[in-house]
């Protein structure tokens, strides 16, 4: 599995926030590059016009963009996708079919963010040394090399177990010590074994 173009993203707007409060123009210049990652009928040019339209409102990073927008869709109900992408049109000035590419890859980005989450769960609980953020990078790194899901990680994990691998497997996808990694795979060795599903290949 190829690991999804959206990750970086997450990463991308932490990093800024680490780094300090940078210009106006750097934080226009970075949410430009999102939005030509997320619609790649966007030249470079008509993002960063974009990119200005939303920074007069405040909105300075792709963090911002998903969460305005998801504000915008979530009380439609069925409707909400419509007036999401409305919002979207409106607040980057962009035509509909260029908003509705972008809300596309917003709402993969916050269901690709849902899954990282439930792994970066999974991970706190199944070791309490780990601290939030370093469950939730634990978890972006799997992500990052195409491992998505607990299902996956568990799959993956067997594999390299029944091998003699399975804790050094761990630590190459989640970039923990091996301490980590071993009370994660006995917790792992705990759980039922994964379901097989054909869906779970696109994951």
């Amino acid at each position: 599995a190829s690991a999804s173009p959206l990750v970086p993203l997450v990463a991308r707007d932490a990093q800024a926030a680490s780094a300090g409060p940078p210009d106006d123009e750097a934080m226009v210049q970075a949410l430009a590059g999102c939005l030509v990652t997320l619609c790649s009928n966007l030249s470079l040019s008509r993002a960063r016009e974009a990119a200005r339209a939303a920074a007069q409102q405040g909105i300075m990073c792709a963090a911002r963009l998903q969460q305005k927008w998801w504000e915008a869709a979530m009380p439609g109900g069925s409707d909400g996708q419509e007036a999401g992408i409305q919002w979207l049109a409106a607040s980057l000035r962009l035509p509909m079919d260029d908003a509705r590419d972008v809300g596309k890859g917003l709402a993969e980005r916050r269901q690709e963010e849902s899954m990282v989450q439930a792994v970066a769960n999974f991970l706190k609980s199944a070791c309490p040394d780990l601290s939030n953020d370093g469950a939730r990078a634990a978890a972006a790194s799997a992500a990052h090399l195409g491992v998505r899901t607990l299902g996956k990680l568990q799959r993956k994990w067997r594999t390299a177990a029944d091998l003699g691998e399975g804790i050094p497997q761990l630590v190459r996808l989640l970039q923990v010590d091996e301490d980590d990694a071993a009370a994660i795979s006995d917790h792992l060795e705990a759980m039922p074994p994964p379901r097989a599903s054909p869906d779970r290949a696109r994951y």
